[in-house]
């Protein structure tokens, strides 16, 4: 006759107690996970815990910004944790100074995705001295460079030399009629006061040169300083964006194509919808923006001395 005997040996369990600590200053650590199997703890604000683990098998210490720690468990023991420390390259996401014949500030799309803006008027704040806001729609921004004060209607001549190019395209910088006649206080007066800023996105800008300085007479009818923007042309990505915050919605969605090698095609198409309400007691002061850009280019490289460039673009703003 044969018996089967079946052994089954069971580790004993007991409750430990300890404290964690951060290994260079000793200080209590609050929150830190101590697991063992299906056991586990967590350090209170003196970082005393206690847990029902086995003393053969080690505990796991873990807690965000520190390395992880395996122990095995004594009573009233005392364990202590190391800063997980880590380095990365440096990251530039403001905006930079180029160092020529006059005072120019580069932004490029690192710094407008670190702010978020709404339109261009919110770029100017990584100018030197610029003054960082919350976006606001209630009236229009107007650039005020090289100009000794605040813009008014009755001196404006520095606002109106400020010049806006697009895409290597000047915008008309002196046509602006935004008038409303007052009604308690509610009336505003912006003629002749330059190019209005909330009337250009930045979701297709690649980058952003402000020329504060006086700048080339190829530029034309300018007094007070250049702001030239770049869009973005080629890409196969499909970029959307939204926006909210207390007083605004932003909604953007663009495509881009490109093919063809050394002699490159590209198509870019984006659309821009805004609703901002800056008091809505007040309709006067609400702001409704629709932009739609269709953006085609053709490179030619004959040789290695020529470069040639055709650019059409077709906008639209209401």
């Amino acid at each position: 006759m044969w018996f089967l005997l079946l052994c089954l040996q069971a580790e004993g369990q007991d409750y430990f107690s300890g404290k964690v600590q951060d290994a260079s200053t000793h200080e209590p650590l609050v929150g830190v996970a101590i697991t063992q199997g299906q056991s586990w703890a967590l350090t209170d604000s003196l970082g005393r815990f206690k847990i029902k683990a086995n003393a053969s098998s080690p505990a796991v210490f873990t807690s965000l910004g520190y390395k992880t720690l395996k122990a095995n468990l004594v009573q009233d023991g005392t364990y202590r944790l190391q800063l997980d420390v880590f380095y990365i390259r440096e990251v530039v996401v403001t905006a930079q100074e180029n160092h020529g014949l006059t005072s120019a500030t580069k932004i490029g799309q690192d710094a407008i995705s670190h702010i978020q803006p709404s339109s261009v008027a919110d770029l100017l704040e990584l100018l030197p001295g610029g003054v960082s806001r919350d976006p606001s729609f209630g009236s229009p921004k107007v650039v005020n460079l090289r100009a000794a004060g605040s813009l008014s209607a009755d001196y404006a001549t520095s606002a109106l030399g400020t010049r806006f190019t697009i895409d290597g395209k000047p915008v008309l910088n002196d046509a602006n009629l935004q008038y409303t006649p007052a009604y308690s206080n509610l009336g505003s007066d912006f003629v002749n006061l330059g190019t209005d800023m909330r009337t250009i996105p930045t979701e297709d800008i690649e980058s952003m040169d402000v020329v504060r300085g006086i700048a080339s007479v190829e530029h034309g009818d300018l007094t007070s300083g250049l702001i030239q923007i770049k869009r973005r042309r080629g890409g196969n990505d499909i970029r959307l964006r939204f926006k909210s915050d207390m007083s605004s919605k932003l909604f953007y969605a663009g495509k881009g194509w490109e093919w063809g090698g050394s002699e490159k095609r590209t198509v870019n198409v984006g659309v821009n919808y805004l609703d901002s309400r800056s008091d809505p007691r007040n309709l006067r002061q609400n702001y409704k923006r629709l932009t739609a850009s269709l953006r085609g280019s053709r490179t030619w490289n004959s040789n290695e001395k020529f470069h040639s460039i055709l650019t059409a673009n077709l906008d639209y703003t209401g």
